[in-house]
């Protein structure tokens, strides 16, 4: 559902943005009644400016998969400088944010960084650089583990996974 608000005359203004009203037939008094209920919308002003430190790891970690992912495009067209550039530039962004000292937000810089060893130059990039960076994309969209061995993909790990992980390294 999508809704388009409108700009109103001031800020501590409460908006009816639905009204709903229900007529039944009451069998206990056997007559006709009916109910409205409002959906209103309060809008205040913020004293806080800070985003919310939960959306804000989400952003981060969107913000992370497009830079490797435009990274990755200008390393296929040989660009690694400026792919580099990229995840330096993602890589301030996450560092600078409200969730910039949470464990996945920190594995999130350690990510970009892996990725951009992968882009000094056409052997590193096509060597594995490439992939890595893909691997990371598709998990951090999916929010599924691909590569335990990347730091913020641990955040995705599952405990079965982890324990065939497990396994697979005592045999």
């Amino acid at each position: 559902m999508a809704m388009q608000l409108p700009e109103l005359p001031s800020e501590d203004v409460q908006w009816v943005y639905a009204s709903v009203e229900l007529s039944y037939f009451n069998v206990l008094t056997c007559m006709m009644e009916s109910v409205t209920c409002q959906a209103q919308l309060e809008r205040q002003t913020s004293t806080s400016s800070s985003r919310n430190f939960q959306l804000d790891k989400h952003y981060n970690r969107l913000y992370a998969a497009d830079a490797m992912s435009r990274a990755t495009l200008k390393g296929e067209e040989g660009e690694y400088e400026e792919a580099q550039k990229i995840l330096e530039d993602a890589e301030k962004l996450i560092q600078a944010s409200v969730s910039a000292s949470d464990p996945f937000c920190i594995g999130l810089i350690e990510d970009l960084k892996i990725c951009s060893r992968g882009l000094e130059n056409s052997t590193s990039f096509y060597g594995g650089g490439q992939q890595t960076m893909m691997n990371s994309v598709m998990s951090h969209y999916n929010q599924r583990s691909t590569n335990a061995r990347m730091p913020s993909q641990m955040a995705y790990q599952t405990s079965a996974r982890s324990q065939m992980q497990s396994n697979r390294s005592k045999k």
